[in-house]
């Protein structure tokens, strides 16, 4: 992100900046490597789903995942990463630290090392439960 100073110049956002954002929205940005394991976490104060973020890293980002008519929904997330597509406007189901269904929306875009090998994903979660239960009033 680039933006302009007061005087003119062009000058790069901190990180903290975008983590303030991000944690003003609700939302929860991550980083996880090829094989779908947390290597960066943050958002929301509270945690994701209640789990503190130190005990996400180097855990899959679906362990909390739950089973949606027999089938356990993180496959179709796991085939997108092992075939290295991004996980664009996909809804599931997880369950927090409380065990309460929490509807998450999740979307990812690749992430390079500077030799242009992937390395990951970087993406957002966003629990979107009260939007699933404010349709079905």
């Amino acid at each position: 992100m680039k933006e302009k100073s007061e005087s003119g110049r062009v000058e790069e956002t901190d990180r903290k900046r975008l983590i303030d954002f991000v944690t003003c929205s609700g939302d929860w940005l991550f980083e996880i490597n090829n094989d779908g394991e947390i290597t960066f976490f943050t958002g929301a104060d509270s945690g994701f789903l209640g789990y503190p973020y130190d005990e996400l890293i180097g855990k899959s980002l679906f362990f909390r995942m739950i089973k949606v008519r027999g089938e356990t929904a993180d496959t179709r997330f796991l085939d997108l990463i092992a075939e290295g597509k991004p996980i664009i406007n996909q809804q599931a189901p997880f369950e927090d630290h409380n065990g309460e269904i929490r509807d998450i929306f999740i979307n990812t875009v690749l992430m390079y090392n500077s030799r242009g090998e992937r390395i990951g994903f970087r993406g957002v979660c966003r629990d979107i439960t009260w939007q699933d239960l404010l349709f079905k009033e």
